[in-house]
């Protein structure tokens, strides 16, 4: 019997609501405004003794975190001051350190993209992104419950994480997947 117990997470681009403007303004320089927004979503599920797929125990979507990103022109053009930009508005957000670079080049991708395609009498670009960061707990209740029986002879407890579990404290194998919804 194989174990199972991990993180997952998946971060989805809304690719439905993507929407980019670009026009004329009254101010000097040129600049972008992004209005980036994040929606996470955890869920805890459970494989049962008796079967082995998941089966989903709990989902919550936490309130969306929403940033205005400005970048001036100069800034647009240094890789490393944009990504800094950027990294700065969202390191706070639900979102595993190592996904944050896709979520960075993500929407310099996209301001480039508008940039690219906006006639050259306009001064300003605005975007509206929205990723769905999907954090994921899958427990093995065979193994959980399975290491419990031995436990007598090992002398081990096993404790199976509760809703108020700091997902911070658990520390289990974890992988990241990407998705354009």
């Amino acid at each position: 019997m194989e174990k199972i117990n991990y993180f997952e997470q998946s971060l989805r681009f809304d690719t439905k609501d993507y929407k980019k403007s670009s026009f004329t303004t009254t101010a000097p320089e040129f600049y972008i405004n992004i209005n980036y927004s994040c929606t996470p979503r955890f869920s805890d599920w459970v494989v049962l003794q008796d079967s082995d797929e998941p089966q989903l125990l709990r989902r919550t979507e936490w309130p969306t975190t929403m940033k205005i990103i400005r970048i001036s022109l100069e800034e647009f053009l240094s890789k490393e001051k944009a990504h800094k930009i950027v990294g700065d508005a969202i390191k706070k957000w639900p979102v595993w350190v190592d996904a944050r670079p896709l979520l960075i080049d993500y929407v310099l991708e996209k301001a480039r993209e508008a940039v690219d395609s906006m006639p050259t009498s306009h001064k300003a670009v605005h975007l509206n992104l929205r990723v769905i960061s999907e954090l994921k707990h899958v427990f093995d209740e065979r193994y959980g419950i399975g290491h419990g029986l031995m436990g007598k002879e090992r002398d081990h407890k096993c404790m199976i994480p509760a809703a108020e579990s700091n997902l911070m404290e658990i520390k289990l194998f974890y992988h990241s997947k990407v998705y354009c919804i």
